[in-house]
């Protein structure tokens, strides 16, 4: 079913982790909010084309951003001065070719400062993370540049994942998954996860233009297999949190499942997608870099 994929290459993707120190000690209320505001507002300000390639006009609840922009664990907690934190982001398809402007406008972030409180923070190198390992991609601090960057290839990555069929699904950020018009606040099934999986798929090509990644007859097959997996060893819990849009001037969701748990009986394809999930994330809020999991394939028997 690999084979089948439409135009493979808008779903190519670049990610990055930026090394930072802070200036000082700081504690940000909302990591993923403060930063993706903080990322916008660089963007807005000095690459107004980037700024609406990768913003642009959300139109819809059905429209998803080319881009995630993930705290490192270290920015959940207290920082004092020169501790070191990272910064992940990972651009998909066309959107690759914006990374030296995007980790810029990071660096620019740091010298202006996160949140009216202007906690400031310096990047001290740029790493390149893929399937085999981080590497490093350049030094942007004293004035270095980014050199230019051939993405990573997602057929690379699906014709490359084991073929394990027991996996542990690690939730390191918030899974916000939408099911009947509500948070999933329990109960998540094999099949819910990978209908949002490939779906964010789907809309992150579809929206580069052209046919969808794949056609509805491979996606409900997909989707057909993904109905029988067992979804085993669930420790998930739902984490409430919440974010205070200034666009709407109100507090909105910003909470989702957290935790492990286990998918027995995975078939070769659908471990392909899965493992394409550590790289697209899960669920809505992504940019924000929320749905961030981390995979273990399983010994049989385990």
């Amino acid at each position: 079913m690999i084979e089948r994929l439409n135009h493979a290459e808008r779903l190519d993707f670049l990610a990055l982790r930026l090394v930072c120190n802070g200036a000082e000690g700081f504690a940000l209320d909302n990591p993923c909010s403060d930063l993706h505001g903080g990322f916008g507002l660089m963007l807005h300000a000095h690459f107004p084309d980037i700024y609406q390639a990768l913003y642009g006009a959300q139109a819809d609840s059905g429209s998803v951003r080319p881009y995630v922009l993930k705290p490192g664990r270290a920015l959940f907690q207290s920082t004092v001065a020169a501790d070191v934190f990272s910064i992940e982001l990972i651009l998909y398809g066309q959107a690759t070719c914006h990374a030296p402007r995007c980790v810029e406008a990071l660096r620019r972030l740091g010298e202006n400062g996160i949140t009216h409180a202007r906690h400031r923070f310096s990047v001290q190198r740029v790493d390149r993370l893929g399937p085999s390992g981080p590497s490093e991609a350049g030094l942007v601090a004293a004035g270095g540049g980014l050199p230019a960057l051939i993405p990573t290839t997602a057929r690379s990555v699906l014709t490359a994942a084991p073929a394990a069929a027991a996996w542990r699904i690690h939730l390191e950020t918030p899974l916000a998954i939408k099911h009947g018009n509500a948070l999933l606040k329990m109960g998540l099934n094999a099949r819910i996860f990978f209908e949002r999986l490939i779906g964010r798929a789907q809309l992150l090509a579809t929206q580069q233009g052209g046919a969808p990644l794949l056609d509805a007859e491979t996606k409900r097959g997909l989707l057909d297999q993904a109905s029988r997996i067992q979804l085993a060893a669930d420790a998930t819990q739902w984490v409430a949190a919440s974010r205070y849009s200034v666009r709407q001037r109100q507090y909105t969701e910003f909470g989702g499942l957290m935790g492990d748990f286990e998918l027995h009986d995975v078939t070769p394809h659908l471990a392909a997608w899965l493992a394409m999930a550590p790289w697209l994330h899960v669920g809505s809020k992504t940019s924000f870099g929320l749905g961030a999991c981390q995979l273990t394939p399983l010994a049989a028997g385990a």
